[in-house]
């Protein structure tokens, strides 16, 4: 965490900064598209690209043609909230900021640890408009030594605070509307993600009796891919369950 404060406190001398992790990977195009939407308009603070998760090594350097070249232009955070909700993603090394408008990270490690980066990104938001690049345009490694793939059930708290702090994003009081796309895309999300911060199957369902307690997981919103997920789900504990007895 120090190392990555320590960027963005940094005074740097150019008018754009990427911070970009080392086992990930960047389109050629990126750099290049980032900066034409942040030339192009003093008002935007930041351009985001979507990202795609990557499990196997040799496939970094592979980039999936893209015919997504549609660009979002964000004014409050509660747009950009709401593209997270249609399953969106990015991370630090997936956006570019205007240096002259950047924060710190301060507090936000401590209440979010991994996972500040959408909090850092969504606040920093407030400050003009947000360039949204829909192309998958970083290759975003995934592996076993990542805080984020471990088995440690003290951190679903963080992703607690994170589900809560994108809800409070949006509108207040929050609409039906809005309310019925939070429930669905956290109650579907959680399946998965729960299983990741789960040791068994006692585990899990405590997890989810969490998620209900925090009026952040509701059965009624279960949709197609929930139920997928769920499959995964019950996939990976057939396996885990194996894995222990061999062991």
């Amino acid at each position: 965490f120090n190392n990555l404060n320590n960027i963005f406190k940094y005074k740097f001398v150019t008018p754009y900064v990427i911070v970009f992790h080392d086992d990930d990977t960047m389109h050629p195009d990126l750099l290049a598209k980032e900066v034409v939407l942040l030339d192009a308009d003093d008002e935007t603070v930041l351009v985001v690209t979507d990202l795609s998760p990557v499990k196997e090594g040799s496939k970094m350097l592979m980039f999936s043609e893209s015919h997504e070249n549609e660009v979002l232009i964000c004014h409050k955070r509660h747009d950009l909230v709401k593209i997270i909700f249609d399953n969106f993603g990015f991370s630090f090394d997936s956006v570019m900021y205007r240096v002259s408008l950047l924060n710190n990270l301060d507090g936000y490690w401590d209440k979010f640890l991994k996972w500040c980066d959408r909090p850092f990104v969504l606040d920093l938001s407030q400050k003009g408009t947000t360039a949204v690049i829909k192309e998958k345009l970083v290759n975003y490694r995934l592996h076993s030594g990542q805080d984020s793939q471990a088995e440690h059930l003290g951190n679903f708290r963080y992703i607690v605070s994170l589900y809560l702090y994108y809800k409070n994003c949006l509108i207040q009081p929050v609409s039906s509307a809005d309310n019925k796309l939070f429930n669905r895309w956290s109650t579907n999300n959680l399946i998965l993600t729960i299983f990741i911060y789960s040791s068994g199957i006692k585990s899990y369902f405590q997890l989810i009796k969490l998620s209900i307690n925090e009026n952040l997981f509701k059965f009624q919103y279960l949709n197609i891919r929930g139920v997928y997920y769920f499959l995964i789900v019950l996939k990976l504990s057939v396996k885990r369950m194996i894995t222990k007895k061999r062991l």
